[in-house]
């Protein structure tokens, strides 16, 4: 049976796997796909869906899935504009695609360095969330980001978000103590990146791997490409025991690739000048 886990101080209960908004949901032309794989999932215990403004179609699959079964999970989607008004423009959208009039998480999107800081301005996104959560369009606000775990940190200092979603996996051990300094918080705990982009898989096996996670937030999100995906997640998530941890020892040269791609490279090509000895991967672009 999937784990059930309170989400921090937001006080909701979800499932210790959760669906990502990426892999078949940000592919255009592929509803009835979704709409299907959305609705095994829940079917199967997911109860935490995550999307974002700028993952295609996504939102719009949720919309266009859910129906009378909104209820029955937590919605957690994103703003990645930085000021006041392209922040309210992709909130009002993400309602209208999502077809709710309360998201129950809206989280800054990919919080990377200190120019971001002016999402806490008064013309910021920050404003636009704070407004909208006073009038009850969203319950909690979050902030997420994989690429540098000092400035998530100072972030969780000047601001009281109530969730926080984070690059988690063996490769990046840095984000183990943000972690730990978000629970100390009572932050809900979301990990993410937790394959860094199918690169652990390739050494340790995928399961341990979302265990180790889980391990170490309330609910870890993958997006899926299939209903075999789904499948295998959800099995390894409904496998999990607190009382079982794993060690993972990894040379450098895995830890440095794997890291690479987790911190939010995966746009961009391995360096030339380091080429380690693993099978070459393609990633989609």
């Amino acid at each position: 049976m999937m784990p059930q886990r309170v989400l921090g101080k937001t006080g909701l209960v979800v499932s210790a796997f959760g669906l990502g908004g990426q892999a078949l949901l940000e592919i255009e032309g592929h509803q009835r796909d979704t709409c299907l794989l959305i609705n095994k999932a829940i079917d199967l215990g997911v109860t935490y869906f995550d999307t974002a403004a700028i993952y295609g179609p996504s939102r719009f699959y949720l919309g266009q899935s859910l129906g009378m079964r909104r209820s029955q999970i937590t919605l957690a989607s994103k703003v990645y504009q930085r000021d006041y008004k392209g922040a309210k423009n992709e909130l009002d959208e993400s309602f209208k695609l999502l077809k709710t009039p309360v998201i129950d998480i809206v989280q800054l999107h990919g919080i990377k360095d200190q120019s971001d800081k002016n999402v806490l301005m008064k013309d910021g996104a920050l404003q636009v969330l704070i407004e909208a959560k006073k009038a009850g369009k969203i319950r909690f606000i979050g902030v997420t980001g994989h690429y540098d775990p000092q400035i998530l940190s100072e972030f969780i200092d000047l601001f009281d978000f109530d969730t926080i979603l984070m690059a988690l996996n063996p490769a990046v051990p840095e984000f183990v103590d943000l972690a730990k300094k978000a629970r100390q918080k009572n932050m809900g705990i979301i990990a993410m990146k937790v394959m860094a982009r199918g690169i652990l898989p390739e050494a340790f096996p995928s399961d341990k791997l979302l265990q180790w996670a889980i391990h170490r937030s309330h609910v870890a999100i993958i997006g899926c490409s299939n209903e075999t995906d789904l499948e295998r997640n959800i099995i390894a998530a409904s496998e999990y025991s607190e009382t079982i941890d794993f060690e993972f020892e990894m040379d450098s040269k895995l830890q440095n690739r794997a890291a690479f791609f987790a911190k939010g490279h995966e746009g961009q090509r391995w360096p030339a000048t380091y080429q380690p000895n693993l099978p070459t991967i393609q990633y989609d672009k």
